[in-house]
């Protein structure tokens, strides 16, 4: 039996390669994403996204008060402890991390803007 059931049905079963997470809450949805330690040049993503649809309580109709999907508070606790168990980054490997993530973000934005100025040449 796995010490993360909840994160293994989500399908994370690399544990051990997990560096950190972030949640962010959109408009009817919590986003969490994984983020992984994987060596240069594999195949498998640096990353995962999951969505978890926010519930309603309709109190009336003026206001209306949002919960936590439940199965996301469970994946987050799991997440908290995998989290503390983890040494905390080095300068060094933080800006490196930071370095990854501002080069995924540029290869990102240049394939969007690439793909805008096509869309302009073929009007």
């Amino acid at each position: 039996m796995s010490d993360y059931p909840v994160l293994e049905q989500l399908g994370i079963t690399s544990v051990q390669d997990v560096i950190r997470y972030t949640l962010v809450r959109e408009t009817r949805f919590d986003v969490l994403k994984v983020y992984y330690k994987r060596r240069p040049g594999s195949l498998l993503a640096s990353s995962k996204k999951f969505h978890f649809t926010r519930g309603q309580n309709h109190i009336d109709k003026k206001q209306q008060n949002q919960h936590v999907a439940p199965q996301l508070l469970l994946v987050t606790e799991e997440l908290r402890q995998l989290m503390m168990h983890r040494p905390v980054l080095k300068k060094a490997e933080l800006k490196e991390s930071i370095n990854e993530r501002l080069d995924s973000l540029e290869s990102v934005i240049e394939s969007k803007l690439y793909n805008l100025r096509e869309q302009v040449k073929s009007l």
